[in-house]
């Protein structure tokens, strides 16, 4: 009988990452009722922290399933870099577990500046000219606004979420 290539740490890693992607589906649907409120944002910010550079996985698969779930170019395109432009900032963070202001402040200012980040897209999608961006960015302010409140407020679960992942990563 041949052996497997795979090993048992390689298997667990592939069912850990996942998972870690399917709840951000699944967190993301749950809450989509609720304009710009989501959980994907502290969920990230929590995978970033404990797996680092492993946390791209579940990012980037959560990705794909978006893209599978909603075939829009566009927002294919926008969450190909938007979250990649969190996970660097939150990577520049120091790696031990920070206080839960600076999360909610990271993701809050992450809300606030999403429509910024999501315009260049658009503007190439829909053919909009400089000035036409501008004021997609400035009619999506109360949008941003609303991510940012919603983004800061649940940030203040981000420390929870970190330490859940890393007791569940030595059980």
């Amino acid at each position: 009988m041949q052996k497997s290539r795979f090993r048992r740490t390689d298997l667990r890693a592939l069912v850990r990452d996942a998972l870690l992607a399917a709840i951000l589906v699944i967190s993301k649907e749950m809450l989509a009722f609720l304009p710009n409120v989501e959980l994907v944002t502290t969920l990230l910010m929590a995978y970033t922290v404990v797996y680092r550079f492993r946390a791209l996985v579940p990012i980037y698969a959560f990705v794909a399933i978006e893209a599978v779930l909603y075939p829009s170019v566009s927002s294919t395109l926008m969450y190909l870099y938007v979250w990649l432009v969190l996970w660097v900032i939150v990577m520049l963070l120091p790696h031990r577990t920070m206080p839960a202001l600076l999360y909610m402040l990271v993701g809050g200012l992450f809300g606030l500046v999403f429509g910024c980040l999501c315009a260049p897209v658009q503007a190439l999608y829909f053919g909009l000219s400089a000035k036409g961006a501008l004021a997609w960015i400035v009619a999506g302010l109360p949008f941003d606004l609303s991510h940012a409140i919603g983004n800061f407020a649940i940030g203040a679960l981000t420390p929870v979420v970190i330490n859940l992942l890393r007791w569940l990563e030595k059980n």
